[in-house]
């Protein structure tokens, strides 16, 4: 389980890198990203940007919550317990399943704004 928490962390501190370099970077010249009256120079597609780094965010908090799981079942408490723990990280499976949704019913011109 070590190994695997070193490798989400890992993999969640680069994505978190990367995202701020695009939204340092996201425009050319730079100065467009807080001046966008600026003649000439683009930007990326922000809609595009945040769809796109949406679904490897679901995917890492589905991960984050699998993880743990085996380690529950090895504790030596009852049965009933073990099965009360799984339902406080079924809960957070449920906030997954609500962004999904709520992701998949936002309109990407809304993202843009």
């Amino acid at each position: 389980m070590r190994t695997g928490v070193y490798i989400l962390g890992t993999i969640a501190g680069v994505r978190w890198l990367v995202t701020i370099l695009v939204t340092l970077f996201q425009c050319s010249p730079i100065e467009k990203a807080y001046m966008p009256y600026l003649v000439g120079g683009s930007c990326l597609d922000k809609s595009k940007f945040f769809l796109g780094s949406s679904v490897p965010n679901i995917v890492e908090d589905i991960v984050i919550l699998l993880l743990p799981t085996p380690q529950i079942w090895k504790l030596k408490v009852p049965k009933a317990q073990k099965v009360a723990i799984c339902a406080v990280f079924l809960l957070g499976f449920l906030l997954v399943l609500v962004r999904c949704g709520l992701w998949h019913l936002t309109p990407l011109t809304s993202l843009a704004a």
